[in-house]
């Protein structure tokens, strides 16, 4: 099972929107999470046919910044709950049996007094699917650890901490990452 999960800030340009397809395109990967596409649904689903997939949702944006897309392909997936922060799904093997659930999409409340909201929602959805295996991936807006940061304002131990907690309670572990460190270097 390949995830392709990508904060894009904006899918309204061609040169990222031909990245985000050649990425598709090369990877095949199973599902694709895309965050802050800061175009509306009818954009993103022009976006989502240019990737090779048929099958999806894709939220708008709210204001001037927001929007979702989860597409999928050879999977068989229900749709659970989505709001403008999330998509929860089930990812099914047989017609009942569910395979793994996940929720993406965890990119909002990047301001610090808004943060526990993410944790708080988090463990809402972690409690709600504690029977079956549960993947989260998307942009929590937050680092585990002073090495996943370069440069400016010095993170506090007490954010990173409040984080940490929120993974220990959901019984979650930290899957890394494939690539560049930092999303800004592309060499």
């Amino acid at each position: 099972m390949k995830i392709l999960s990508w904060n894009c800030q904006g899918l309204g340009n061609p040169k990222t929107v031909g990245t985000l397809r050649d990425w598709c395109w090369r990877e095949s990967p199973n599902i694709v999470f895309v965050m802050e596409t800061m175009i509306n649904a009818r954009e993103l689903e022009k976006v989502r046919n240019k990737c090779g997939y048929t099958s999806g949702l894709c939220f708008c944006i709210s204001g001037r910044s927001g929007g979702l897309g989860l597409w999928w392909k050879d999977l068989n997936i229900h749709l659970v709950s989505y709001d403008k922060y999330h998509i929860t799904i089930n990812v099914l093997v047989e017609e009942e049996e569910v395979l793994w659930k996940a929720a993406a999409g965890v990119y909002r409340w990047p301001e610090q007094a808004n943060k526990y909201k993410t944790w708080d929602m988090m463990r809402a959805l972690c409690s709600s699917n504690n029977s079956v295996p549960f993947i989260l991936f998307g942009d929590f807006n937050e680092i585990l650890c002073d090495g996943e940061k370069e440069g400016g304002v010095v993170r506090r131990e007490g954010q990173m901490d409040a984080f940490r907690t929120a993974l220990d309670d959901c019984a979650l572990v930290d899957l890394g990452f494939q690539s560049n460190i930092f999303t800004w270097q592309r060499g």
